[in-house]
């Protein structure tokens, strides 16, 4: 047997692209639920895709803006979040994040004006503010007074929450309803 009696083996590159021609050229038959594309995965439809940049949209608006907590779930999701942090309770903080109402850590309590990520930063808690950020909390989220939870650090001259904030990428050109900033709140305590 020499070479020449052995038959042509195709790459497997080209043994897969050989398969996803043939998926996509042949017309559908039957009843399929899920239209495929090149790649094998399922094709967002244009509503879906719709939806999520919807979605995005909606958080970007809300970035640095006060989320005010008015219906009954959120109220008390929220009440319970704070509780949770107090307590320094992490397994709880992260069942209510991922099983709570979208955006929690970004929300703020109407009656006692606090947020997730002021009250921790005010308690100088650096450990729970980087846990925290890594869930997702907006480091420019402000409470009804428009107060960040920088300007509550600085407002307590708590410097390692304003390094985790810093390194989240906060925004030091925020101002409170009062017109203050970070650099305002120094020394106020």
């Amino acid at each position: 047997m020499t070479a020449d009696d052995i038959p042509a083996v195709p790459s497997a590159e080209a043994a897969v692209t050989e398969q996803r021609k043939t998926l996509i050229e042949q017309p559908p038959t039957g009843n399929t639920a899920q239209p495929v594309d090149a790649d094998g995965d399922g094709v967002e439809t244009d509503a879906e895709k719709e939806v999520g940049d919807i979605e995005e949209l909606i958080v970007e608006l809300h970035r640095g803006k006060t989320l005010l907590a008015d219906g009954r779930l959120e109220l008390c999701q929220l009440s319970k979040l704070l509780q949770c942090i107090r307590a320094r309770d992490v397994r709880m903080i992260d069942n209510l994040v991922s099983k709570g109402v979208p955006r929690l850590l970004d929300y703020a309590h109407p009656t006692d004006n606090e947020t997730v990520l002021g009250l921790t930063a005010s308690r100088n808690d650096d450990t729970i503010l980087t846990h925290l950020l890594e869930l997702g909390a907006d480091p420019n989220a402000a409470d009804a007074a428009g107060r960040t939870a920088a300007m509550r650090a600085c407002e307590y001259g708590h410097l390692q929450s304003m390094n985790v904030l810093a390194h989240a990428g906060l925004d030091m050109t925020l101002v409170d309803d009062n017109g203050q900033g970070q650099s305002d709140q120094i020394g106020t305590f």
